[in-house]
């Protein structure tokens, strides 16, 4: 993460190549106002290549340089991406049943069912006792367990 320490620098139009000399080296004297010593030297360690490079956007989450929502999601969950979790009930959607019967199960195992007591958790304005016995808050847990 760059830390700018002059905060007043709003210039969006800069370019890497701005911070470039003509012999290919890097410009610390206009570097240096900009940034702390840390960021500084990090920069300053990347080599610039001799031959013209054409310049090209890649995501540099994924080995392909491709961006994708799984990558994203990966990334603004803090998960290294190298060794992504397994989510440990793949096994539904391998399963032999109606599509409706593996996205209930889904959703029963994310314990995101629309229960009273989810649909109270999400804005809604109900009573949450379970229409049944009406003494507990109805959730997946009552309703496949207690009642």
């Amino acid at each position: 993460m760059l830390y700018i320490t002059n905060h007043s620098l709003t210039d969006t139009s800069l370019k890497v190549s701005d911070f470039i000399k003509d012999n290919k080296e890097w410009n610390i004297d206009t570097l240096q106002p900009l940034l702390d010593q840390v960021c500084l030297q990090l920069i300053l360690a990347v080599p610039i290549p001799f031959n013209p490079i054409s310049e090209s956007v890649c995501w540099g989450l994924f080995g392909n340089g491709e961006f994708s929502i799984k990558s994203a999601t990966w990334a603004a969950h803090g998960e290294n991406l190298g060794n992504p979790l397994v989510w440990e009930y793949n096994w539904i959607w391998k399963l032999d049943i109606m599509p409706k019967l593996k996205i209930f199960l889904c959703q029963l195992y994310h314990v995101s069912l629309p229960t009273k007591d989810n649909l109270c958790k999400r804005g809604m304005y109900l009573n949450p006792r379970c229409p049944f016995c009406q003494t507990e808050k109805e959730d997946a847990d009552h309703l496949f367990f207690h009642c």
